[in-house]
């Protein structure tokens, strides 16, 4: 079994909210991407898989309040140009990696994280661990809501 595996189950954390063969399946797609060198980084609700060449990071749901997480982040990118926009957010979008299945994948543009050691914008405290880096072009953003 993998190491991320025995930390969700060592956690109790979230693959028992899925039924057997949703749980199958995300372990699956999970296997597939790190068969492909994605990298993975367990969080509370969910999986960030890193691309091998730091591009994006997946966001797998492991549970229900993973799926409104990336529900609610892929919300908050799309209202990104209608002027309320508090606080920045990496470019992503969802998609299925399976339509029958019905969870939720986030793919989101990987941001560098920054040294908090220096003066950053108001906003930043509202971010969740202030969770934020540089994206591609060097626009400061949240990874994480």
């Amino acid at each position: 079994m993998r190491e991320w595996i025995q930390l969700v189950e060592s956690d109790l954390v979230h693959f028992p909210e899925y039924p057997p063969e949703v749980a199958q399946h995300v372990e699956r797609f999970i296997t597939q991407l790190e068969e492909r060198g994605y990298e993975p980084h367990v969080g509370g609700t969910r999986v960030a898989m890193i691309s091998p060449d730091r591009r994006h990071v997946v966001k797998i749901p492991l549970c229900d309040q993973g799926m409104t997480a990336n529900n609610r982040e892929q919300a908050h990118f799309s209202r990104r140009n209608s002027g309320d926009e508090i606080i920045p957010l990496a470019a992503c979008r969802l998609f299925f990696a399976d339509r029958e299945i019905g969870v939720p994948m986030l793919m989101m543009r990987y941001v560098k994280p920054i040294n908090r050691n220096r003066k950053l914008p108001p906003w930043v405290g509202m971010v969740d661990c202030q969770q934020v880096g540089h994206d591609h072009t060097g626009r400061l953003v949240a990874y994480d809501l």
